[in-house]
Formats: C-alpha cells, structure tokens, sequence
C-alpha cells in the first residue's frame, strides 16, 4: 500500500494575484508535503506575501513566471518540477484553498478502501464555509473532480500526459479527469468536505420563494467556460455521452443563473456566445 507521507508527496499550488490568506494556506499544505512548489503567474503582489514563508518554511519551492501562462500550463510546470521529489503522489490545490486539520488521514482512509494501483485521481468535497470534521470517510467513482485537493498518483502521467495548455483556464481539470478515465484509471471523490474552497465572486439575489445564486465570474472567465465547455462537449460526447448530457443541462441553468443575479448580464452571455462560435473552430494543440 502506498501511503500518502512526508516521503512520498508533493503539493503544487498555483497563484495569481492571491490574497494574504494564502500564507495560512500554504503553511497548513507545507505540514504534510514533503516539498511545496508554488508556480506564479505574475502576480503583481506575491513577493511581498511569500517573502516570509521563504524564510520561515524550507520545504517551498517559488517559480515565478514572467506572464500569466494560464492554470494549465503553470499545473504543468509545477507537476514537472515535483516529479524530481514525490515518487508516488502530488497533490495540486487552488491559492484559495485550505485544507482540514484531518486532510492527509481523511485520503489515506480512502486510499485503503481503493485499490491503489487504479487510482488515478482522487478529491474531496468542498465548501465556502470551515468543515466540520468527518465522522467517517466514503469514497464514491466520479467523472470529473476539481483541480484544487487532487491528488494524482504519479504514474499517470507517463501513461496520460499532462494538463491540455490549449485550454488555459477553466474545464482544464475536466479534460485531465475524463483523459485519465479514458487511459483506463479510475476517479474518485471523498464525499465528506475536507477543504475550504470559494468559487469565484458569488452574488446571491432573491426571487419570489427562492434564493437564487451565480458565481459571477469576470468576462474572460465566462469566455474561456463557454469555449471550453463546448469543446468539451464535442471531443467527449462519444466516449461519456450521459456524462456530456448533465454537463450541458448543468451549464443551462448556470446561464439562467446569471441572467436572474449578475450584473453586466448582456456583455457576459456576448461573450459566451463568442466562446461557444469559438468552441468549434477550436483546435487543442
């Protein structure tokens, strides 16, 4: 059994312009990696805010890039440059993500009721508030996880490949997942909340009987989540059609969503309709 350990894994988050919450983040994911690597994407702040975890952690490790490479592209070299130091796991996260106190134990519970060699990815529920902790820890096969609290077994990405950089930002964790199941490993998710996790700016508005929220997302966001998910659409409706079929039903209402709550409604849904013109002309390189 390959336990997840100090020896064993290393954690990848990647950061654009974060905010000073990301010292406690990094601080709680530094206890349990054997090293830490952070790959920035031009933040026009983090040095002033890693500047003391640098001296105060030995176990980091900052790449700074000279531009905003997109998620995928800096998972890539983040993942790339862990590889030299976790021989079995790494974990990715988001910079706005904090981990439970019973994080490392809750997927080392999971870990052995699975059988490893099969694992290809494996998460955890989230939430925008601090979860309590677990009573017991269940493990249910998923599609798609998000990136931040997954934990990939490293042997799949020589069988795999790595994260698509085409993509840039959004459905870049959905793409590796169904890549992943299709190369014959298997996804899972720990039904119990394990990480504090926000999703985008949400806005909350009510109608009648019902309150109604969105994520509120900027517009560049709302382009790359239409391209992407068309494009998703197209290149995986064979291999998962019912997969494809939700995501699509789950989309439309993500719309009506934005149409009852957000703001700058009529430049977000053009946007999207350039996304979802652009999702078919697109090719991934």
């Amino acid at each position: 059994m390959r336990d997840i350990n100090l020896n064993n894994t290393c954690s990848v988050i990647v950061t654009y312009n974060p905010e000073a919450s990301i010292v406690d983040n990094i601080r709680k994911i530094a206890s349990f990696s054997y090293k830490v690597v952070v790959v920035d994407n031009a933040s026009y702040n983090i040095s002033s805010l890693l500047n003391t975890l640098k001296n105060e952690i030995n176990n980091i490790c900052i790449i700074e890039n000279l531009s905003n490479l997109g998620i995928a592209k800096a998972l890539n070299i983040g993942i790339k440059y862990a590889l030299q130091f976790a021989p079995n796991w790494i974990f990715t996260f988001d910079q706005d993500s904090l981990p439970s106190d019973d994080f490392l134990s809750a997927y080392n519970i999971a870990l052995s009721s699975l059988s490893v060699d099969k694992v290809g990815l494996l998460s955890c529920c989230f939430s925008d508030a601090p979860c309590p902790a677990p009573k017991n820890i269940s493990v249910k096969k998923k599609h798609t996880i998000i990136t931040s609290g997954c934990l990939h077994n490293t042997d799949i990405f020589s069988k795999v490949g790595f994260y698509n950089e085409s993509l840039f930002i959004d459905c870049v964790d959905f793409d590796y997942s169904l890549r992943v199941a299709k190369a014959g490993f298997s996804t899972y998710r720990i039904s119990q909340c394990l990480l504090l996790h926000h999703l985008g700016n949400p806005l909350s508005r009510k109608f009648l009987f019902w309150k109604i929220s969105s994520t509120n997302h900027s517009l560049m966001r709302r382009y790359y989540m239409s391209r992407n998910h068309f494009y998703l659409s197209k290149v995986y409706f064979t291999s998962f059609p019912l997969y494809i079929i939700k995501k699509n039903i789950y989309f439309a209402f993500m719309i009506l969503q934005l149409l009852f709550v957000e703001t700058n409604r009529r430049e977000k849904v053009l946007i999207m309709w350039k996304g979802f013109k652009d999702a078919f002309s697109f090719i991934c390189l």
